[in-house]
């Protein structure tokens, strides 16, 4: 059965920034301890990535535990995102030829809504003719649901469409379901296995 549409992670291929150097830049601006801040982070995470923390219990909670006000933890963490954000130009330049070509371009993204509004900030949604955000949703991958909701929502089949994750738990959960699924590593591998799938870029 023919590709008819490409769905993409964005943290990891369309945004270059790297988590750990996010982190490790927002706790040089906080002044602490990193290994703390990431224990603390871990607790409240799962549910702010499912919507059902707000980012104002989230950064509340956090801030609590840490000993931080609620605004100097947001103020920081906001700044550290900005920074850490960088659109990867070449990924977009091929999610362009990809609509060009016919193919619909879809996301399926496990994020909290401090981190999405960044991503609006830089327009990372634009070229996406179907979105599938965990904290909105209510549900993050790799649960069976936000898969079928994505095809749902491209009315297309799952070996219809290609997921691209930089996650293996991810890409599995998709792979039971019938996508044909591609491992990101680097954009040089994306393009030739898109080349080897019969993709037309």
């Amino acid at each position: 059965m023919a590709i008819k549409a490409v769905v993409f992670d964005i943290g990891g291929a369309l945004d270059k920034g790297k988590p750990e150097e996010h982190w490790e830049n927002l706790c040089k601006r906080l002044k602490i301890d990193i290994k703390r801040f990431q224990e603390v982070r871990a607790k409240y995470t799962p549910d702010a990535r499912i919507g059902k923390l707000s980012t104002r219990e989230y950064i509340s909670k956090i801030a609590n535990e840490l000993g931080l006000t609620d605004n100097k933890l947001f103020k920081e963490w906001l700044a550290a995102k900005r920074e850490n954000m960088v659109i990867d130009k070449e990924i977009e330049k091929l999610m362009k030829k990809l609509k060009e070509n016919g193919y619909k371009v879809a996301t399926i993204s496990n994020i909290i809504e401090l981190h999405h509004q960044v991503r609006l900030e830089n327009k990372a949604y634009n070229l996406f003719d179907v979105e599938a955000i965990s904290f909105i949703e209510g549900i993050a991958k790799p649960n069976r649901k936000i898969y079928d909701l994505t095809l749902k929502r491209l009315k297309l089949k799952p070996e219809e469409c290609i997921f691209i994750d930089d996650s293996e738990r991810n890409l599995e959960a998709a792979k039971e379901i019938g996508f044909v699924t591609i491992l990101f590593k680097n954009n040089t591998q994306l393009i030739s296995d898109f080349k080897k799938i019969g993709v037309k870029i």
